[in-house]
């Protein structure tokens, strides 16, 4: 593995920092009552030396930078421009049947063969494979692989690898070959599909267990250097399901969300929640177009050319606060952000990001800043159908396929 994609936090200036402490440090009581006592594993439970702190405070102060050293540490490297960062931890989440494995899917192969993705560059120089954890199953994915394959002429996928099972973070054995199956085949990308699989035996409402996750994740990532993507689900708030502290330890969230079928096919939209280090992109929309293979069908996406009304991008919280403005907001005074949460009955914790979106997007209008800000209905949010969308796609195919810079071929089983 080459040095200049490894996690700039296990080497600095040749001062290796393992992920389990050394045996001295391993065992023993602390010296001093306000010292914690380290945990005792293996032989050394029954070892009565004690750590050695000294050596502990020597290694951790080797790790401490300069100003001058921070500079040098290289920057974030993108894999897809705007969307996925090398290096880096990623989630994409949306409701069950919103297309999240199709566009997981989507990234897999375009980063495996360099190929751009939806007009954006794909920046996998070396061709470093990646490796597709399907959780949840084979069928599925040979199906949509097929399509794919068929759809955009690829009849080769060389560095497109599958595991087969779920990678479950609550085993440390898992983790442990994991990290060295990835120091291995140093994958451009680690796509875990799904969250909730890997999570087999663990809580996702628990931060002790998505904290494991978040381990296996951080093992996986700096084992190789590339991103960790992981397929996650909402819960019934419409909001990423389980813990917070998933969302917490990622550097890019994105939201799925997909339309009602249209001319056979659906319209899916993706949201950038939290983009880390860079500027969140925009609002992204595509088509997952039917394709008919035959003997099967499978689905594909396609950018689309079409604008996307704003009713079929917005979730059920935003629904309630436009209709809430509507019902309620009667005058040209506008409401308070107090009253427009507790009418629309939305929790604090996600009230003032669903509001933002909305003022983002055009679809609210807010005059004046701090307590004196006053929320009402834009322009452009007049008329606007806010019942919820349907969530089922047309079976009929399509009859052509396009994946931005890439030719579009000719139609599929005719």
């Amino acid at each position: 593995m080459t040095s200049d994609r490894r996690d700039p936090e296990r080497d600095l200036d040749g001062v290796p920092w393992p992920s389990e402490p050394p045996p001295e440090l391993d065992g023993g009581d602390a010296p001093a009552s306000n010292v914690r006592r380290l945990p005792r594993r293996g032989a050394d439970a029954a070892g009565g030396e004690r750590p050695d702190l000294a050596k502990l405070g020597a290694a951790m102060r080797a790790r401490l930078l300069t100003a001058d050293q921070l500079m040098t540490l290289p920057r974030p490297e993108p894999l897809i421009d705007g969307i996925l960062v090398q290096n880096s931890l990623a989630v994409l989440y949306g409701r069950y049947g919103s297309g999240k494995s199709f566009t997981a899917l989507d990234w897999a192969l375009c980063a495996s063969q360099a190929m751009p993705w939806q007009g954006r560059e794909v920046r996998n120089p070396g061709r470093r494979p990646v490796i597709y954890v399907a959780a949840e199953g084979l069928d599925g994915l040979r199906k949509r692989v097929r399509a794919w394959r068929e759809c955009f002429n690829v009849p080769e996928l060389p560095g497109f690898l599958v595991f087969p099972k779920p990678i479950y973070a609550m085993d440390p054995r898992d983790h442990q070959a994991a990290e060295a199956m990835a120091a291995t085949v140093e994958p451009a990308l680690v796509v875990l599909d799904t969250f909730a699989r890997t999570m087999t035996g663990g809580e996702e409402n628990s931060a002790r267990d998505v904290g494991r996750a978040i381990e296996l994740a951080d093992r996986l990532r700096r084992a190789c250097g590339g991103c960790v993507l992981y397929v996650a689900h909402t819960g019934k708030d419409d909001e990423l399901r389980g813990s917070t502290a998933l969302p917490g330890a990622a550097d890019t969230l994105i939201r799925q969300r997909k339309s009602s079928p249209a001319k056979g096919r659906a319209t899916v939209t993706l949201t950038c929640d939290k983009q880390k280090d860079e500027r969140p992109f925009a609002e992204l929309a595509m088509e997952l177009r039917v394709i008919d293979l035959g003997d099967e069908t499978s689905c594909v996406l396609q950018r689309s050319h079409e604008p996307v009304r704003p009713s079929e991008t917005i979730g059920d919280r935003e629904r309630a606060i436009l209709a809430t403005l509507r019902l309620l907001c009667e005058t040209n005074q506008g409401m308070s952000w107090t009253r427009l949460q507790e009418a629309s009955e939305i929790p604090k914790a996600t009230f003032a990001r669903h509001l933002k979106s909305l003022v983002e997007r055009g679809l609210v209008r807010v005059d004046g800043a701090g307590k004196t800000a006053r929320y009402r209905l834009a322009e452009t949010a007049d008329g606007l159908t806010v019942s919820p969308p349907s969530h089922t796609v047309s079976p009929r195919p399509s009859p052509e396929v396009s994946h931005g810079l890439t030719p579009t071929p000719p139609p599929v089983g005719g």
